[in-house]
């Protein structure tokens, strides 16, 4: 299972930054960094049949194309703001991970809108 793979990775990444943190801090962010991508490019795989999933679910069910790529949209800007965050965490730059949380909040509700916007005129229309 890629589970096991990914979590093998996360922990090598983990010792070899407590090993280096205390000798070389820079290396230890590359390496910590250089983990994480690895990770990500072996789960960047696994995302692209979820995808491919859900374009199938959408064609049969006959939903609306935009709010299934709104839905998968706000997703993908969760996991990649958690992501950076995590890395601007483990470079010790807390207050900018806050911030980027932040800015990643507001993105999911500015293509969150439509959605809210259809849906309430959907439910005003039954009325």
């Amino acid at each position: 299972m890629i589970i096991f793979q990914i979590a093998a990775i996360a922990i090598v990444t983990a010792i070899c930054v407590a090993v280096l943190r205390d000798a070389k801090s820079e290396t230890a962010y590359l390496v910590g960094i250089a983990g994480g991508l690895i990770i990500l490019i072996m789960v960047l795989d696994l995302a692209i049949g979820i995808f491919d999933a859900m374009e199938r679910i959408v064609s049969r069910s006959g939903l609306d194309g935009n709010v299934a790529r709104a839905v998968i949209q706000i997703v993908g800007i969760g996991y990649i703001t958690e992501f950076a965050a995590g890395i601007c965490e483990d470079c010790g730059s807390k207050s900018l991970a806050d911030k980027l949380i932040l800015g990643g909040k507001i993105v999911i509700m500015v293509i969150a809108m439509p959605i809210v916007i259809t849906l309430f005129e959907t439910i005003a229309g039954l009325l």
